[in-house]
C-alpha cells in the first residue's frame, strides 16, 4: 500500500518540514516497524534525477495501522512553530491535518480505515498459447509431459 505525505507550509521551508517529519516518522518505532518510510525520486520534466524534498512516501505491504500514522503526525505537528498542515493521500482518499483537534484526527482515521482493501496483485498476463497438433490449446503452462512449462517454473 502506497501512502503519500505533503507538507504545506512556506515555499522556502517545505523542504525543511518534509525532512523533520521524515526523521519523526523514521525515529517513530510504531510506524517503522510496519513500513518503508522515503523521498520518492523525482519526476518533474527538465529535473536532475534525485530525491523529491516536496513529499514523502510510506509503503507497507501489510495491513497499515492508521491511527499509528496519525497520531505520530499529529504529534510532530504539535512540536512544530505554525503547526505545518500535513494532507495524506492513500488510493484516491485525500486527507487533511490542520486543526490539530482530537476531532479532526479521529475523522481522518475514521476516513483512512474505511477505505476498501487493496485489489491481489494480478498476476502477468500470459502470451497465448499456440493450439497442439489435437487442435486443443493449453492453458496451463504444462508441458506435453506433464511438466511444468516456463510460465510455472520457479
Amino acid at each position: 500500500m502506497d501512502i503519500r505525505l505533503t507538507v504545506q507550509g512556506e515555499v522556502h521551508n517545505v523542504a525543511q518540514e518534509c525532512l523533520s517529519l521524515r526523521r519523526w516518522l523514521v525515529h517513530n518505532p510504531s510506524v517503522i516497524s510496519s513500513a518503508e518510510v522515503s523521498f520518492p525520486r523525482s519526476t518533474r520534466v527538465g529535473a536532475q534525477p534525485g530525491l523529491s524534498l516536496e513529499e514523502i512516501n510510506v509503503i507497507t505491504q501489510n495491513a497499515f495501522n492508521f491511527a499509528t500514522l496519525v497520531v505520530a503526525i499529529a504529534t510532530w505537528r504539535r512540536q512544530r512553530n505554525g503547526h505545518p498542515p500535513v494532507t495524506i493521500e492513500c488510493r484516491h482518499v485525500r486527507v487533511r491535518l490542520s486543526e490539530g483537534t482530537p476531532e479532526e484526527n479521529e475523522e481522518a482515521i475514521r476516513s483512512l480505515n474505511a477505505l476498501p482493501p487493496e485489489p491481489p496483485e494480478s498476476p502477468e498476463p500470459h502470451e497465448p498459447h499456440e493450439p497442439s497438433g489435437d487442435g486443443s490449446t493449453s492453458d496451463d503452462g504444462a508441458g506435453d509431459d506433464g511438466t511444468e512449462g516456463p510460465d510455472n517454473a520457479c
